[in-house]
């Protein structure tokens, strides 16, 4: 019923965070899925958790496993979805990019800039009646 659903939706993201690789793409392709149908009218808090799990940074493996989850459901995102979801990722999109190598791996460093792309290309094909907001949401990021 709902309140396994409720219970699946509160859970599956600590999958992200998982040491093992395939884990993560298995929690990730499982809420992709799930986002489908549920987001965001019964899972309005799935953007905070990932972008949280990326601005947290409590572990590499979470951010990765964030990154892994954007990037599958980035393909299937809504305009509005877009315009809800990009003004919060992106700026951490480009700090992971621009970070120190210090601070994250080069596979980390590629997989945000393969999500930033997917971002970039969605708001591309974006209706022109959206045009105005894809703007918006860029003018912030451009430094002058």
């Amino acid at each position: 019923g709902d309140d396994e659903k409720a219970a699946i939706r509160e859970l599956l993201p600590n999958g992200l965070a998982d040491p093992e690789a395939k884990i993560r793409t298995a929690c990730g392709m499982a809420i992709a899925t799930i986002a489908t149908w549920d987001w965001p009218r019964q899972w309005p808090n799935l953007t905070a958790q990932l972008v949280g799990a990326i601005r947290e940074r409590t572990s590499e493996d979470s951010v990765a496993g964030a990154l892994r989850c954007l990037a599958m459901i980035l393909g299937d995102m809504e305009e509005t979805q877009v315009e809800d979801t990009v003004p919060a990722l992106l700026p951490e999109l480009c700090a992971i990019v621009a970070a120190d190598a210090a601070m994250y791996t080069l596979h980390v460093k590629r997989r945000a800039l393969a999500v930033l792309h997917a971002c970039l290309l969605t708001m591309g094909v974006m209706s022109g009646a959206r045009q105005r907001a894809v703007r918006d949401l860029m003018t912030p990021l451009l430094r002058p």
